[in-house]
């Protein structure tokens, strides 16, 4: 069943979010515990006007694994009836899926009957763009560096095995370390040197409001070397480990130099 009415903003991405929304749901309703009903509730931030609320719900006969079977086939059916439609829903005699931009369930008894929700999306900083710097603007050229070094270190001490005593300023501790974590592998994620391996908004949102989403390894950040011209010199430095060269100084006006002795 779909709603009769169009999404005109940006359909794809709205199509995108649902499904995030929707594959996230299944596995929550999936992983109830023994007893609990087995059924989550969602409502994602769309645009300043908009919010998706969606449902998935299995009959408690079913094992976790059957309800996460029953609600994959249900939400791969949503495209073929309700692409880029402002709700839609998928019923089978065991579960359903349902979406909609207006909010279609008792938000009170949802809230009596559900588990603690996952904790709230965490803003992420963007990664700091390369900055083209020269003359006056080298204090800038100097702190992207800085920048770019403590996410290469912060990647290589991950790798080396999650520590929050190497990860985390002391004074910000005594939040929970598994959200810290987690906030964290999402955050080098999103700066990974190809890309297309970062993953959009609706991944991250997806990721640091739910824990059944397994994050992938995070690969080796984004890491450039800018270069300036040397005073006096023909060629340029590089701010690298590896290398620092510069030319034969001469002068500036390309004369040669003279050797000067004291009289």
């Amino acid at each position: 069943m779909a709603n009769a009415l169009n999404i005109t903003t940006e359909p794809q991405r709205f199509n995108n979010l649902v499904g995030a929304t929707v594959n996230d749901l299944a596995a929550r309703a999936a992983s109830a515990p023994p007893g609990a009903k087995k059924f989550a509730v969602n409502k994602t931030y769309f645009d300043a006007f908009q919010n998706i609320y969606s449902l998935a719900q299995c009959t408690p006969d079913l094992s976790s694994f059957d309800c996460n079977q029953c609600l994959s086939a249900a939400i791969a059916g949503l495209p073929n009836c309700c692409s880029s439609k402002r709700g839609g829903r998928v019923l089978f005699p065991s579960c359903y899926i349902r979406y909609e931009i207006n909010l279609f369930y008792n938000e009170t008894a949802v809230a009596a009957d559900s588990p603690p929700p996952p904790p709230p999306p965490v803003a992420l900083p963007s990664p700091p763009p390369p900055l083209s710097a020269t003359g006056p603007e080298a204090s800038t050229r100097f702190q992207e560096r800085g920048n770019q070094e403590r996410k290469l270190k912060m990647w290589e001490n991950w790798n080396s095995g999650p520590n929050l005593d190497k990860l985390i300023d002391p004074t910000l501790r005594a939040g929970s370390r598994n959200e810290m974590l987690r906030c964290i592998h999402a955050g080098l994620l999103c700066v990974q040197e190809n890309a297309l391996d970062r993953p959009n908004m609706a991944s991250v949102v997806i990721m640091l409001g739910s824990y059944s989403v397994t994050l992938p390894v995070p690969q080796k950040p984004a890491f450039f070397a800018p270069s300036t011209v040397l005073p006096g010199t023909t060629s340029t430095w590089t701010e690298s480990d590896q290398s620092r060269s510069a030319s034969v100084p001469c002068s500036i006006n390309e004369a040669s130099i003279s050797e000067l002795y004291p009289r």
